[in-house]
């Protein structure tokens, strides 16, 4: 796992792929566990909340997770 020291930049897409761009770790809405170096993901499953729109071929803005209508959703990141 990475423990940076001080101030450090982390970068998610979100995307239904493991596709992005570089420099970019992909989420996909799974729940919250180890990913790639970093441990970070959802409170729930929230794959099926993936979308794609059409439109924008910049995955950054064309891809999203769309947040259920409950308060118990989040995303949540490991600190160091």
């Amino acid at each position: 796992m990475v423990s940076p020291k001080g101030d450090y930049k982390l970068q998610v897409c979100f995307t239904p792929k493991d596709e992005c761009p570089t420099g970019y770790i992909p989420d996909n809405g799974k729940m919250f566990g180890p990913n790639r170096d970093y441990v970070f993901g959802w409170s729930k499953d929230m794959m099926a909340m993936v979308r794609m729109r059409t439109g924008n071929p910049d995955p950054l803005l064309a891809n999203m997770i769309m947040f259920p209508p409950d308060k118990a959703s989040k995303w949540c990141l490991k600190g160091a």
